[in-house]
């Protein structure tokens, strides 16, 4: 079972290793996970840049990006076209494959 907190670390890491793998990844400012839900599934997991979130000013958000859904049985992170993602009944969410190996 994957606790809320191992949820942040597997979706901290993917973020690491998604900034390394991707140039575009690697051209945007530091982030940070900003917030955890409980969701059907397991955890949602979102982020935003650093200096959105310390200084909450609106022209330094993220934007485009949906939050990382992380399985409870396994901690499988999987993918949600940010277009579908609408905030408040996430249970219906189409989730693509894993992104991330399992653990």
């Amino acid at each position: 079972m994957v606790t809320k907190e191992r949820a942040v670390v597997l979706a901290e890491a993917l973020l690491s290793r998604e900034r390394q793998a991707w140039p575009w990844m690697a051209r945007l400012p530091p982030v940070i996970v900003l917030d955890v839900e409980e969701h059907a599934l397991g955890w949602l997991v979102f982020w935003q840049s650093v200096e959105c979130v310390r200084s909450r000013e609106i022209e330094k958000m993220l934007v485009g990006h949906g939050p990382y859904p992380v399985d409870r049985q396994d901690g499988g992170i999987h993918h949600i076209p940010v277009t579908t993602y609408v905030g408040e009944d996430s249970s219906h969410l189409p989730l693509k494959k894993s992104l991330v190996p399992l653990d």
